[in-house]
C-alpha cells in the first residue's frame, strides 16, 4: 500500500490536522462518499420522548441542527451560518457582542484514527458517552477542538474560540456532551 499524507482543513480554515498513512475502507476505495443515508423523517432536531432516537448515519443530520437556536442563545451565540466545502459541512455560531468568540460544528469524512494534530496543538484522547474523542488545544491561539469519532470513517469537530484555550476547551466539551446523544 502506498502511504500518503493529506492535509484536512475544517471548512472554516480554523483547524488543521495531518492525515498520516491513509488506508482504504472496507470496499477498497479511499475517501469515498459514505453509503447513501437512509431516508428518515427525523433530522435530529424534532426528537420526542426523553431519549433522542439516534440516526443510522451522520449524514442524515445537519451541523446547524445539533443545537437549537435557544440552546445556542443560552451559550451566548446569536447568529449562525452553515457552510459546505467538498465533503466537509459546518455550522459556525458567533456572538454579535464578541465576534472573536465562536463555535464551529463540522462534519467530515475522515476517520478519527487517521487524524494527528499539527505541531501548534497539544492533544489528549478520552471518551464522551459512547465516542472516542481527540481534544486538540492550540498552543498559539485561544481555541480548542474536540474531534468525535463517529463510526470508522466520519468525525464531528466541535471547535470553540474564547478568551483562553482552556476556556475554549471547557466550552467545546460542554457542547460535545450536549450533542453526543444525537449522534449515530
Amino acid at each position: 500500500m502506498v502511504s500518503r499524507a493529506f492535509l484536512a482543513t475544517a471548512a472554516s480554515g480554523l483547524l488543521t490536522f495531518v492525515l498520516a498513512g491513509c488506508s482504504t475502507n472496507d470496499n477498497g476505495a479511499a475517501g469515498q462518499q459514505p453509503g447513501a443515508p437512509t431516508s428518515t423523517s427525523s433530522t435530529g432536531s424534532g426528537v420526542s420522548g426523553s431519549e433522542p432516537r439516534r440516526p443510522e448515519s451522520l449524514w442524515a443530520l445537519e451541523p446547524c441542527g445539533l443545537i437549537t437556536d435557544q440552546q445556542a442563545f443560552a451559550h451566548g451565540y446569536d447568529s449562525k451560518a452553515q457552510r459546505s466545502v467538498g465533503s466537509t459541512t459546518s455550522c459556525e455560531y458567533s456572538m454579535t457582542s464578541a465576534p472573536t468568540i465562536t463555535l464551529t460544528i463540522t462534519f467530515s469524512e475522515v476517520g478519527i484514527h487517521e487524524l494527528e494534530p499539527d505541531s501548534s496543538m497539544t492533544a489528549a484522547s478520552h471518551r464522551i458517552g459512547a465516542y472516542m474523542v481527540i481534544e486538540a488545544k492550540s498552543t498559539t491561539a485561544p481555541r480548542c477542538t474536540l474531534i468525535i469519532g463517529v463510526g470508522d470513517a466520519d468525525t464531528v469537530g466541535v471547535q470553540a474560540k474564547s478568551a483562553t484555550a482552556d476556556d475554549a476547551c471547557r466550552h467545546a466539551a460542554s457542547i460535545a456532551e450536549q450533542i453526543e446523544p444525537l449522534l449515530p
